[in-house]
């Protein structure tokens, strides 16, 4: 009978969402659909979920990635049917890439209507291929299937989504929703299936041990990194083994006398071959951003590298890596600098990558954090970092804002995070919102202006949020400036640079955001200081030359080379 659907999907929805709230879920993003009714009324009437709506369904997932980035707690994401879904992709992909817990529930239509022309009716098995690190597709509701095959469904994909995304397709048939007087309050009341990560903490360093003893010029790379704790252990054992520590802008290590902040910066110089060359490397995280480092890595090939990280992802895009842990960060740093406490680095290796940094520094203050220094990309990137209040975070728009944060960061102590797993310029402002919202931390956004039109419907998101929008508007994509592309300038122009005409005055405005325009860096301190203070949503664009900020970049290169 229909009223008898229409109670059935009620149960099975509230069955469902409340097995996911005692398996810690809080967080449930959705957009408006009809197909997915049931799961959102569930989760709208369920006292322990917070619940936000965003009409953009890409927007959403990033929303509910960003909050899952800064919990590493999966949030459900919930959507319609047919291209609804499709629009949480990009959001997948990062997720799976990154290591990010990502929950994905999408309506669909049932068995008899898919492949039969029925509207809004697409093939939804497996949508997301291969990045989910889990797949369900879930029978329509029915009396026939046991509550406990549910619940333990449920209590897999949670289990599943701690280092990235689920998917569980949910088909549901007309009536979707009970007919009045027959939504039941009760849902599904059984004890939650716990399910414990293992610990991945390496058994026996003994072969990389003896290899490191042999090591003469080691260093450590902390690449990407989810959080402070794996930051000081990674450092704790740099210290340990007096080796320099080159971190990742994405690493949340903070400065230290073992810390290298302007690596970069030091492989630039132009100096002897070897002058930076390793014959040792331990990689602890994930990917780093810094080519310039995967470069001389793949050139020079250390005899030993070896690279540690919670993930079974091979992690070794030059095909040099001698060593691989799937291993915590904490547990293994400890260990490995237990197994290697008699023995220290050579302390002129340290020395020199110390002394360049700080010649370098010397150099990127004076030319860039003067009164009177012009603005330009690079000084907005390390001026940013110099500005963000104590306990806030700075989300690294992908394409050139990461690469100016990682070149010209200096000895900045910040918290920075951003989308690297696949580094697609979409969804960054959702992202950062969700973020927010679940580090509860104040946020800076550095991005790009295409990465803003990517994402301009997510400036809804953070209309009520003290969030900082920091926009590098060069009228188009600055990083293809940078590379070789054989081709006459206006094709470039025309192919690759994409030029819009637009600016981000009115749009600010449209949702609700303070804005600015400043046009020297003095007035851009002013500007963010205000806007920090106020506590309300702001958008600071700066108006910037892709061609003059080619020439900014080629020019500060030469002066490091000049001072030697």
């Amino acid at each position: 009978m229909e009223s008898d659907t229409g109670t059935l999907n009620a149960w099975w929805a509230r069955s469902l969402i409340q097995e996911f709230a005692s398996c810690g879920v809080r967080l449930v993003v959705f957009a408006s659909g009809y197909r997915n009714a049931p799961l959102v009324l569930a989760a709208d009437a369920h006292p322990s979920l917070n619940c936000v709506s965003h009409f953009d369904e890409r927007g959403a997932a990033f929303y509910a990635l960003g909050w899952g980035r800064a919990t590493r707690r999966p949030a459900i994401w919930i959507t319609t049917s047919g291209t609804a879904a499709a629009n949480g992709y990009p959001a997948v992909i990062e997720a799976s890439m990154d290591g990010v817990p990502l929950i994905c529930l999408t309506a669909d239509r049932p068995p008899e209507l898919r492949d039969a022309g029925a509207n809004q009716s697409i093939d939804q098995h497996q949508l997301f291929g291969r990045y989910p690190k889990w797949f369900c597709d879930l029978p329509t509701p029915g009396a026939s299937f046991g509550w406990s095959f549910l619940k333990t469904t449920v209590d897999q994909a949670c289990y599943r989504a701690h280092n990235g995304p689920v998917h569980v397709n949910c088909p549901w048939r007309k009536p979707l929703i009970a007919p009045e007087g027959g939504d039941p309050e009760r849902g599904l009341q059984m004890p939650a299936t716990r399910y414990t990560v293992p610990a991945r903490i390496p058994v026996n360093l003994d072969d990389l041990v003896d290899e490191m003893l042999s090591v003469s010029k080691g260093i450590i790379i902390a690449g990407r990194l989810s959080t402070a704790e794996e930051g000081r252990a990674v450092r704790q054992l740099a210290e340990s083994l007096q080796w320099p520590l080159l971190p990742d802008i994405l690493s949340k290590v903070h400065p230290g006398r073992v810390v290298i902040p302007n690596f970069e910066l030091c492989l630039q110089r132009g100096a002897p071959l070897d002058e930076f060359e390793p014959d040792g490397v331990i990689q602890v995280g994930g990917p780093f951003v810094s080519k310039t480092l995967l470069d001389l890595l793949a050139r020079t090939g250390p005899k030993v590298w070896a690279v540690a990280d919670p993930t079974p992802a091979r992690i070794d895009p030059a095909h040099s890596v001698t060593h691989r842990y799937e291993a915590d960060v904490v547990p293994f740093c400890t260990q490995l600098a237990y197994h290697m406490e008699a023995f220290q680095g050579r302390p002129e290796w340290l020395r020199r990558w110390q002394d360049t940094s700080d010649e370098i520094e010397a150099l990127m203050s004076r030319e860039l954090d003067g009164i009177r220094s012009q603005i330009s990309e690079p000084c907005i990137a390390r001026t940013v970092l110099g500005l963000l209040p104590v306990g806030s975070a700075l989300v690294a728009g992908s394409s050139m804002p990461i690469r100016d944060l990682s070149l010209f960061r200096g000895m900045q102590q910040a918290y920075v995070t951003g989308n690297r797993g696949a580094s697609g310029i979409d969804g960054t402002v959702a992202m950062a919102a969700g973020f927010a919202e679940g580090s509860h931390r104040s946020v800076t956004v550095l991005l790009g202006d295409l990465a803003l039109l990517h994402d301009l419907n997510s400036l809804s998101l953070i209309r009520n949020r003290p969030m900082i929008l920091v926009v590098l508007n060069n009228d188009g994509g600055g990083i293809f400036e940078f590379l070789d592309i054989p081709q006459p300038a206006d094709r470039i122009e025309r192919c690759f640079g994409t030029p819009h005409g637009l600016g981000f005055e009115q749009a600010a405005r449209m949702f609700g955001l303070s804005h600015h325009q400043p046009t020297t860096r003095a007035q851009f301190v002013e500007a963010y200081r205000a806007a920090a203070a106020a506590r309300t949503p702001a958008l600071i664009e700066i108006i910037t030359d892709r061609r003059e900020n080619v020439r900014e970049h080629e020019r500060l290169y030469t002066l490091v080379r000049r001072n030697p």
